[in-house]
């Protein structure tokens, strides 16, 4: 089974925006629309850092790669001795001398792509911040009308909050009231039954002695009758 190639990653584009006068956040925007990856912008932007920087320390100037359907003839640049360049990166023994004037001084170079890639990193995390609040507003709309909007929600749930306490108030003190009416009525209800009770006394007394009377006239009768 064939490997899925990778998508290369695009230094020439990079350059050639470069020469258009782009900015790393506007190259990084364009690319983001071709749909690559941060990761392949991120690399294609330090490519191209380096590509520019060795070609200037060697005396180069930018050229687009060829298309490969124009044939066109370049002066010869001049020679670079990789050996010595990289013997220069690494650090001369003592007593040895530079071999050429114009060999890098890669330690400068290190330390400016360093400076470089940090920079990029953070144009890249600004476009990222940029891309999603332009994402945010546009699902919000315009901040000023979203600000307002809010506010009104907010002043509108407050007197909606003010007029429910209100109501509760109101229904509270119509409860209390119900409940001191309920108690001031069981209280005469309590006051006319101690009153009732002390009439049914005063009309069970009689009633109680005329049977007790009744009672005993009813056993003397009987007691005749036997005789």
């Amino acid at each position: 089974m064939a490997e899925k190639k990778s998508k290369p990653v695009p230094v020439d584009t990079v350059l050639s925006l470069r020469k258009q006068g782009y900015s790393n956040s506007q190259i990084i925007e364009n690319l983001r629309n071709q749909n690559y990856s941060l990761q392949e912008i991120s690399d294609a932007i330090n490519q191209s850092e380096i590509k520019n920087t060795i070609n200037q320390d060697v005396g180069l100037e930018d050229a687009p790669s060829p298309s490969g359907q124009e044939n066109m003839d370049f002066p010869n640049p001049p020679e670079f001795n990789i050996q010595s360049s990289q013997n220069n990166f690494r650090g001369y023994q003592p007593g040895n001398q530079p071999v050429d004037n114009q060999i890098p001084q890669y330690q400068g170079f290190i330390g400016q792509q360093r400076d470089t890639y940090t920079e990029r990193i953070e144009e890249i995390a600004e476009s990222i911040v940029k891309e999603k609040w332009e994402d945010f507003v546009k699902d919000i709309g315009d901040m000023t009308v979203w600000k307002e909007r809010v506010k009104t929600d907010i002043l509108s749930i407050k007197q909606e909050l003010i007029r429910t306490q209100e109501r509760f108030d109101s229904l509270q003190r119509a409860v209390l009231g119900k409940v001191s009416e309920y108690d001031k009525d069981v209280k005469e209800i309590g006051t006319e039954i101690k009153a009732l009770e002390k009439v049914l006394e005063k009309i069970l007394e009689p009633l109680t002695t005329n049977i007790k009377d009744l009672q005993k006239v009813t056993e003397e009768l009987k007691r005749k009758k036997r005789k």
